[in-house]
């Protein structure tokens, strides 16, 4: 399993070595992930996703997602899910480390507790910001695919 090198991963996929077993690992990872993520908001109190962070998060995935797999039917129109899944691990694994760095950066200057609606905005613009870039990412990704088959 792949947890940073894209780079690999893509090579892996242009030579058909990504397996059903390999999907598969990256599927459970992907959903530990997302449970971990998910009971740590709820042990600290904390609801990253307020609706219009929801909603905007189905906006990106509905006008991205169609894009995707478009990409998808240039390289061979086959397994996009389990492409899907494997490259959005490893890009949500480079994203957790920008993330983390600007987190750090972000509580240095601004009190959570404070109510201050411009840290609010900060955050969610952040948000934005991490789920367009997932989507290109990967896609980039599908394009170098696309490139290595040929």
């Amino acid at each position: 399993m792949i947890w940073f090198k894209i780079k690999n991963l893509e090579h892996q996929i242009s030579i058909g070595q990504l397996s059903e077993k390999n999907t598969l690992h990256y599927l459970l990872a992907t959903i530990v992930y997302g449970l971990i993520y998910n009971l740590y908001s709820v042990i600290c109190g904390y609801s990253y996703f307020t609706l219009a962070e929801t909603l905007l998060a189905i906006i990106t995935a509905i006008i991205f997602l169609p894009i995707l797999y478009k990409e998808n039917q240039k390289i061979d129109n086959q397994n996009f899910i389990a492409r899907f899944i494997a490259i959005g691990w490893v890009v949500k694994m480079k994203l957790l480390l920008y993330t983390l760095v600007f987190i750090f950066f972000y509580l240095n200057f601004f009190d959570l507790n404070s109510g201050n609606k411009s840290s609010y905005f900060i955050l969610f613009a952040f948000s934005l910001f991490i789920q367009i870039l997932f989507y290109v990412l990967s896609l980039k990704s599908f394009k170098r695919i696309k490139i290595s088959c040929s």
